[in-house]
């Protein structure tokens, strides 16, 4: 090489370790605060919630009381509704009456 040609440039991307040093506490603080808003934001919501009493009608909510029109006796025979593993396979529609 002589003296006047230029020294070949390395190819670097402009970045020093100041620079990613700031852009990793900016992107660290931008978590930080999108936590801080999620757990303001739970909170309103909780406190909007007690105000209405859900949770309480929720909870007392009453059972529905409906009676059945009829009541159903089991149409199988008793003795066959017990199914032995060790015996053969009964089939309890066989004793319907």
């Amino acid at each position: 090489m002589n003296a006047s040609s230029p020294a070949p440039k390395e190819h670097t991307t402009g970045k020093t370790s100041a620079t990613i040093a700031a852009q990793k506490k900016l992107i660290a603080a931008l978590i930080f605060a999108l936590l801080a808003v999620l757990l303001l934001l739970i909170i309103v919501l909780v406190k909007v919630a007690q105000k209405s009493n859900i949770a309480q009608r929720i909870t007392t909510s009453t059972k529905p009381n409906v009676n059945p029109k009829k009541e159903y006796e089991n149409p199988f025979n008793k003795k066959t509704q017990y199914i032995n593993p060790f015996s053969d396979y009964k089939n309890p529609f066989d004793n319907l009456e």
